[in-house]
């Protein structure tokens, strides 16, 4: 995660919303402090199930809001960056990649252009993925195993940056919303029915 987030941050590094960033990685550091300290005392089925559940209809939800136009949002910024910020370092935490999905949700709901939601999501990634690594790190989590694993998938993670460079640069605003509706969607369907 941290390198494919550095690959987007190196190339679009202008494109960062650094408020959006700074709102949520302080409440980033404290999900992934509770994550670690969790890590292996909760049932991973049920969370698992319950985020399925989140992002499947966050996803219709994203998908819905394309044809309407979106109503100002009440929840306080500050409020929602808290949340999802200590949400995504949590989960994060416990099941890796799936930390994006909430930073995803705040950037969405803050509309920003697709330039700027992906390289703020990378940027944001690649800072929570430091700080999960340095506290995986110090609670012994890993090993030859996880470096291995982190060996075998450094190529295939490099195609997906690619293609992913590609698949951007074609899609127009809306076709982005709507991938990313469609991503939530199917990611969400899947950890609920997994």
């Amino acid at each position: 995660g941290i390198l494919s987030s550095m690959a987007i941050v190196v190339r679009d590094y202008r494109h960062i919303h650094w408020r959006a960033v700074w709102q949520t990685l302080p409440y980033g550091v404290v999900g992934i402090v509770a994550g670690l300290w969790v890590f292996k005392s909760l049932d991973a089925r049920f969370i698992e199930k319950g985020l399925g559940a989140f992002i499947f209809c966050y996803g219709i939800y994203a998908l819905w809001r394309i044809a309407h136009p979106p109503r100002p949002v009440r929840i306080p910024p500050a409020l929602l960056a808290a949340v999802m910020g200590t949400t995504s370092g949590l989960v994060g935490t416990m099941f890796g990649a799936l930390a994006g999905i909430f930073v995803a949700v705040f950037l969405d709901i803050l509309h920003l252009p697709k330039h700027e939601f992906r390289a703020t999501m990378a940027g944001t990634l690649m800072l929570m993925g430091i700080a999960r690594t340095i506290g995986y790190a110090a609670v012994g989590a890993i090993d030859s195993e996880v470096l291995i694993t982190f060996g075998v998938a450094l190529p295939l993670m490099a195609v997906g940056v690619v293609l992913g460079n590609r698949m951007h640069a074609l899609l127009n605003q809306q076709g982005f919303s709507r991938l990313v509706g469609v991503l939530f969607v199917l990611i969400g369907g899947f950890l609920f029915v997994r």
